[in-house]
């Protein structure tokens, strides 16, 4: 079960970290990040 809840930790971070980079970037660039947690 705690493996599950680092995992969403995990995405929900990475996926806010990217909507701030897109938005303070303007550029798409940043949505590689996205690929992190699935390497996890």
């Amino acid at each position: 079960m705690d493996d599950k809840k680092a995992r969403a930790a995990a995405w929900i971070a990475t996926g806010i970290a990217v909507a701030v980079g897109v938005y303070v970037t303007k550029s798409a660039w940043c949505m590689w990040a996205l690929l992190l947690p699935a390497t996890y």
